[in-house]
């Protein structure tokens, strides 16, 4: 094993004291995570804080970066902490920010939560290799998915050289809208 490949699985060590479910980083990039602060990992450095999500969305949208992994704890003040796992990953780039460990955060239902999303996430990109598969859309179109306990969440897709389709609005629905607008590119019974 690798030193940079013991670094994630000392995340893996850190999440799983906390009671946290490990993030679901797609198996070609766990070999490059690195520790970038007590509470933070990824791929990549020279980053803005991880609170900063927008930071992250906005440059997806410009100039889509690499492929990356960015995960951890950061926020400031007494309550405005989250959990965060950002993807950026072929066709799919995941955004979320859970909150988790401020004053006023009701943690057991962010744990709840984010189980969730990280069961629906590696959900949503076995469904969209599928399509690739099935040549349903290609290697130009692009699937977004925002999350934030802190303000407006956003799914955003495009195919090709189609402008984006976006939608707005609370981090549920939103994220219905991701994984029902997804599941319709299947054919039936897939």
């Amino acid at each position: 094993m690798t030193e940079i490949h013991s670094v994630w699985q000392t995340a893996l060590a850190k999440y799983a004291e906390m009671g946290l479910p490990p993030p679901p980083i797609p198996d070609h990039l766990q070999p490059y995570i690195e520790q970038l602060d007590s509470w933070v990992y990824g791929t990549r450095r020279n980053v803005p804080n991880l609170y900063n999500m927008t930071a992250y969305v906005d440059e997806y949208l410009t100039h889509p970066p690499s492929p990356y992994a960015m995960f951890g704890h950061a926020g400031y003040g007494m309550n405005t902490y989250a959990l965060h796992f950002y993807l950026v990953d072929g066709l799919l780039a995941i955004f979320d920010q859970v909150a988790w460990g401020g004053v006023y955060n009701d943690n057991d239902s962010a744990l709840t939560l984010l189980r969730a999303h990280y069961t629906q996430f590696q959900i949503m990109r076995k469904q969209l290799v599928r399509c690739i598969d099935l040549e349903i859309i290609n290697n130009d179109d692009r699937f977004l998915l925002a999350l934030s306990s802190f303000g407006p969440s956003r799914w955003q897709f495009k195919r090709g050289t189609a402008p984006w389709v976006t939608q707005e609005g609370d981090s549920l629905p939103i994220f219905i809208a991701a994984l029902q607008d997804i599941d319709k590119l299947l054919p039936d019974g897939e």
